[in-house]
Order: C-alpha cells, then structure tokens, then sequence
C-alpha cells in the first residue's frame, strides 16, 4: 500500500514542479509517465518503494521488474526511461558504474551479465514469470539499457510527503487543493485493487465448481 501512497505524493509533487504545458499521468503508460500537451510521452517512470534499507545491482528483481515491463509496455521509442527508487545503487555493481555520473559505463558488460543471468535463469520466480525469456528474444536490449536513468535511494513515503508540503508552500497552493487531488488518486487505486481481488475470487470460485 505504501508503494502506491508513494506514488500519488510524487504525481502531485511532479504535476507542481513540471512546466505548465506538461501532463503527469499515473498508471497509464507506465507508473508515472511525463506527456506534453499535445500527447507526446516524454518520460515512462517505474516506481518502487521499499520500506526495508537495501541496495540494488543488475541481479536485483527489482531491477529486473522494471526493464520487463518497459519492455512489454508501451513506452514510444524516443521516450527516456527512468527506474525512481528508496533504494541505493550498489557501489561495486555493474549499474551503480553505468548509472552513475562517472567516467566508466561499461554497456557492454552489463549487457553481457544480464544476457548470462537470463540463460542460466538465476532468479526461479523472475523464469517462472517470463522475464528472462522476454528480455533474450528483445532485439534492441542495447538501446534498452542506453535510454534508462535511475533516480535511487529518493526518500520513501514520509520523505515525499515533507517534500510536497514544501513545494506548496514553494508555491502557494491551498494544501486542501491537493488533498484531494491525493485522495482521488488513492481511491482510484483501491477500487483498481479491489476489481482485481473480486476478480481472483471469482476465478477461484469458478475453479471451485
């Protein structure tokens, strides 16, 4: 739940910083997505929260998640990509080298990891799920991996929250305005939550009969 929280806090955090003539979508074309006036996708975001301290590297499924589902979504090609996380990059892993500003970005090795990873099928839920067989037959894995930024170890839900009060008072917006911009967010998400969950029930029943 809190991941969702997180989720509407830094839609409306974003919806106040960006320009006017900008969109911020949630759950549309991807968690957040950044759209101009005139539909052009700038940005497909993936959000992911954690309320336990940890670091990420190229066998997190964390990470993993994330590059999946740009590639089973619809992100257009010329859109940026971009993995938003509480969680730190790990300092000796092959995407702390190529996603952080440094000098090394050795694309050809984490492509290399991630293309070994997959065939040996390391992760038994991510093979299970598909993942690995849709990351080896997508074709551009390299442009893939160049598009993708990654924003880690952002303050988790608490953090947002303080952040977006700044920013309304930053500039002037009535606190009330966006709480309920907020709650109509969180509410959308639950009755999305809640047609899923009668749906598994009602799969479950017909398995039942």
């Amino acid at each position: 739940m809190a991941g969702y929280l997180w989720q509407a806090v830094e839609a409306c955090r974003r919806a106040l910083n960006e320009q006017y003539n900008v969109v911020v979508k949630i759950e549309v074309e991807d968690d957040l997505s950044i759209a101009t006036m005139g539909g052009i996708i700038m940005s497909c975001e993936q959000l992911k929260h954690s309320e336990s301290d940890h670091s990420i590297s190229e066998k997190s499924p964390v990470w993993w998640q994330a590059v999946d589902a740009w590639i089973r979504g619809p992100a257009p090609e010329k859109s940026k990509l971009r993995l938003l996380t509480t969680s730190r990059l790990q300092s000796d892993s092959l995407l702390a080298s190529c996603y952080q500003p440094t000098n090394v970005a050795p694309w050809d090795a984490l492509l290399s990891e991630m293309d070994q990873r997959a065939a040996e099928a390391s992760n038994k839920e991510l093979a299970k799920k598909g993942v690995y067989e849709r990351w080896i037959n997508f074709k551009s894995r390299r442009e893939l991996l160049n598009r993708i930024e990654i924003s880690s170890a952002q303050g988790r839900l608490e953090a947002s929250n303080d952040k977006l009060e700044v920013t309304l008072m930053d500039r002037s917006v009535s606190p009330m305005i966006v709480s309920q911009v907020r709650e109509s967010l969180v509410g959308a998400f639950m009755a999305r939550l809640r047609n899923v969950s009668m749906k598994m029930r009602h799969n479950v029943k017909k398995i039942k009969l």
